[in-house]
């Protein structure tokens, strides 16, 4: 169970396993590819207009008078939140702009020593794209910067090609472009969730990473690499082709419509409660996450 302070009572949110959802609920839809998820809230009648902002650190209880202080929402719990609706970010544009054909690749950039400014490695990375575009025009990418447990960086590029055509680049002339370390390119691997896959790769860790034996073996720890991002972090950047997915608003009857009425390969549902000074909890609202996958059989 999750808990954050809501004013002077408390917002308790509990994740449950999800209940039938009426077919006219609303829900809130990203249709990424072959990808699609559904959010769908369930709105509750609770007045809570008892609490008045004044600014951004004050707010007044009209009942009585009194003015108080926001809760702060700083400190390591909020900053890996803050993340992790990055990489929901991240996973949905991943899926909406890559399938994994022949006009994609995956660049890996790495620097031969130690580098943790994010504003030069930023700089870096735009000097290497004039360059790889000056060589290679015509193409779009999304480039996510990602922490080491050593404290170097690693940049990594998703490319894809505008035309509809093969990409050949030659990995020698790749790191005479970028002139910072080693440099590798691949295929973009099989998957039929491209965005759940590289944020996977991108927030988990491998404990042993650093070991550079062919046969070292791994032992990844869920979310371990989220505590190695600064705050205020910009994870990912992407160039002005890259399409960022936009919502469409469906009732839940027409979602399961648009899926052919496949269940879920994912979902779950949160209660949302107000616990208030007299210890009365008040149900607020539930929120359920569903995602289905189109390519995928029941």
């Amino acid at each position: 169970m999750n808990k954050q302070n809501y004013l002077n009572n408390k917002i308790i949110i509990e994740k449950v396993k999800p209940e039938k959802i009426p077919d006219d609920a609303v829900s809130k839809v990203f249709i990424t590819n072959n990808v699609v998820e559904g959010i769908t809230t369930e709105k509750r009648n609770y007045n809570l207009s008892r609490y008045r902002k004044l600014n951004k650190k004050m707010y007044v209880d009209t009942s009585t008078g009194e003015v108080r202080c926001y809760k702060s929402n700083e400190g390591t719990r909020a900053n890996r939140h803050i993340h992790y609706r990055t990489f929901i970010a991240l996973r949905r544009i991943i899926n909406n702009n890559f399938v994994g054909d022949f006009t994609e690749k995956h660049i890996v950039l790495t620097y031969g020593n130690e580098m943790t400014d994010y504003k030069q490695a930023n700089k870096d990375f735009k000097d290497f794209w004039a360059r790889f575009l000056y060589k290679y025009p015509d193409f779009e990418y999304i480039r996510i910067i990602e922490p080491q447990q050593n404290g170097r960086w690693h940049i990594h590029v998703l490319i894809k090609y505008s035309s509809y055509r093969p990409i050949f680049i030659e990995q020698n002339k790749l790191n005479k472009i970028w002139g910072m370390g080693m440099v590798w390119i691949s295929n973009i691997p099989f998957s039929d969730n491209f965005g759940a896959y590289f944020s996977a790769r991108f927030s988990d860790i491998d404990i042993f990473e650093n070991n550079q034996s062919f046969n070292s073996q791994k032992s990844i720890v869920k979310a371990g690499r989220l505590k190695f991002y600064p705050p205020n972090f910009k994870l990912y950047t992407c160039s002005k082709g890259i399409k960022r997915p936009k919502a469409v608003y469906l009732t839940h009857g027409e979602l399961n419509k648009l899926v052919k009425n496949s269940k879920p390969f994912y979902s779950y549902t949160d209660k949302v409660k107000l616990k208030t000074e007299k210890g009365y909890e008040v149900e607020l609202n539930n929120i359920t996450y569903e995602q289905f996958n189109l390519k995928r059989e029941d």
